[in-house]
């Protein structure tokens, strides 16, 4: 009897079953099916205590054609693949191969092999027709399967309710696979990695560096990391040192810290070793941008003898990189000066503005006793007040801070309203924001949580925002 091979994934049984049930009924199971993940009726099975390995080559070796069952590209599918080529083998009886696709991606190895559309009618159309009426459809099969005619009716029928049936099991919606930063897949020979391995410890690191340069191409890319490089399309086999190259074209005094931190992760990574990060971003030639190069992914593929590596190209800004707590200055190191309630009249206008000059400072936070903020003075408004009581016939030495707030209530409300609070977990990036949405704020204090009434852990300048930012 002939023999129809059923290979799939076992997440796919269902698919499976339904082709296998098309197959018997159509036949009056005078065609085997050999289906491994389905005991039920009419599927051969690999038997127990039988060395399976052995029993799918025996089956595979046998059967007139495989049908392949493909879905999703995230499985793992060498095993399927290693049974398509099994039954192919040139030392086996011929074998036909059926690619049942029931997504909208195919194996690489069948991308240019006619197939079976599992969501299109026409296509299950065409290959139900032929199955159940073209003579020799199998090899080593001479006759036609069935006794139908090629336009007997009954044929268009089959074929409606195969393709209901295998709509009611096929994967539901598209597939969603999509980088959502810039990538590139980097490839390089195995014989390339071996000079890696074979240099002494203390070389490797350069060694890798050279032959990376040499010998790695760009496998896959998307759209978005063309334009990087300001380019509409990447060229079969690029070279990594090329792209690289026509980044130093347009940047010839950038910094190239990016790619060798680039080349130290693929260098590492090629021996099996966690690769050590630096965020050192390169500037889009497109844009202008900065993204940081992370190597993601390694993989290793005997059949291209090579090894592959994901780069993703992460938006990199200095500024949501680097946490206010690293940059802050520490309570412990603040000038400051602290502030009972109603202690204004205690602290004089000139006294203030004269010891803020001799330390080079333009603002000083007011606190409470145990830190928590009051109002941040600003030595240029309290200049102001001065020269504007000289005219008057007011001892200038004794003004007060609570002279100047009964004189200029409004000064007092901008001491208070032009700081900005943010938690010790929240980055330069946030920072900025908060002084930009404040108006003429230049200080935004750091608590705990971010709450105006927490004790100040530290303070964050625009000075210190600015010299963060890269050149």
């Amino acid at each position: 009897m002939p023999l129809v091979f059923i290979s799939h994934k076992h997440v796919d049984r269902a698919i499976a079953s339904v082709i296998r049930g098309f197959v018997t009924e159509q036949t009056a199971h005078k065609v085997n099916v050999f289906q491994s993940s389905d005991s039920g009726a009419g599927a051969d099975t690999p038997v127990i205590g039988r060395p399976i390995k052995q029993e799918l080559r025996d089956a595979l070796q046998e059967s007139n054609c495989v049908i392949l069952v493909y879905t999703s590209p995230d499985h793992n599918w060498d095993y399927c693949m290693w049974e398509c080529g099994v039954a192919t083998d040139p030392r086996s009886p011929d074998t036909s191969i059926f690619v049942l696709q029931c997504t909208d991606t195919v194996p690489k190895l069948f991308e240019g092999d006619l197939r079976i559309d599992a969501r299109d009618k026409t296509s299950i159309e065409q290959f139900v027709r032929l199955f159940m009426t073209k003579p020799g459809f199998l090899p080593r099969v001479d006759g036609a399967l069935t006794g139908y005619a090629k336009e007997d009716p009954a044929v268009a029928k089959v074929a409606t309710r195969l393709f209901e049936d295998l709509k009611a099991v096929l994967p539901d919606g598209l597939n969603a696979d999509w980088p959502t930063h810039p990538y590139i897949q980097v490839q390089i020979p195995d014989a390339a990695l071996k000079r890696i391995s074979a240099t002494p410890a203390e070389q490797q690191d350069e060694v890798a560096r050279q032959v990376i340069l040499a010998e790695a191409t760009i496998s896959e890319s998307d759209s978005r990391a063309h334009a990087l490089f300001g380019l509409a399309a990447f060229e079969p086999n690029l070279k990594l040192e090329a792209v690289i190259d026509r980044w130093r074209n347009v940047y010839p005094k950038g910094s190239v810290a990016w790619m060798e931190s680039l080349l130290e992760q693929i260098g590492h990574a090629s021996q099996a070793k966690f690769p050590s990060f630096r965020w050192a971003a390169m500037q889009a030639v497109d844009n202008g941008q900065r993204h940081a190069p992370v190597v993601t992914r390694t993989r290793r593929l005997p059949w291209l003898k090579a090894m592959q590596f994901d780069v993703y190209f992460y938006v990199f800004s200095l500024l949501d990189a680097t946490p206010v707590d690293s940059r802050m200055l520490r309570r412990n190191d603040m000038f400051c000066k602290t502030m009972a309630a109603g202690g204004e009249a205690g602290v004089r206008v000139r006294d203030l503005t004269r010891e803020l000059k001799a330390r080079g400072y333009n603002r000083v936070p007011f606190v409470t006793a145990d830190d928590r903020f009051v109002y941040i003075v600003h030595r240029s408004m309290l200049d102001r007040y001065l020269v504007e009581q000289m005219d008057s016939d007011a001892d200038i030495g004794t003004l007060t801070l609570a002279d100047l707030y009964q004189a200029q209530p409004e000064v007092k409300e901008m001491f208070v309203k032009t700081a900005a609070f943010i938690g010790r977990t929240g980055t330069l990036a946030t920072t900025k924001a908060l002084m930009k949405a404040t108006p003429n704020c230049y200080d935004v204090f750091v608590t705990q949580n971010g709450g105006r009434d927490e004790p100040i852990l530290g303070w964050i300048t625009d000075l210190i925002v600015e010299d963060s930012e890269p050149a």
